[in-house]
């Protein structure tokens, strides 16, 4: 596979390399990708809630997020949160 990056990444390509954070372009586009990767999987896997409730307001039946759902929403996150780390 051939990727063409933008020029005006190209500096911060070249200090990453100069200081030597990595080897060459390969090894810091590679670790952008994981990165962005993670991300997106962690969206995936720690809000599906969110997630689930984000895509609702967007496909219709929009209502005010009121502060009690707001309120809601972070007792389940933390309860869930808690619960993976036991």
């Amino acid at each position: 596979m051939t990727v063409t990056i933008p020029k005006e990444f190209e500096p911060f390509i070249e200090e990453k390399i100069r200081v030597g954070q990595f080897p060459d372009a390969n090894a810091v586009v590679s670790e952008a990708v994981r990165q962005f990767s993670e991300q997106q999987r962690d969206w995936n896997a720690d809000s599906p809630e969110l997630k689930a409730f984000l895509l609702d307001a967007v496909r219709g039946g929009h209502r005010p997020l009121q502060l009690g759902d707001l309120e809601e929403m972070e007792r389940r996150i933390l309860a869930e949160d808690k619960a993976r780390c036991r």
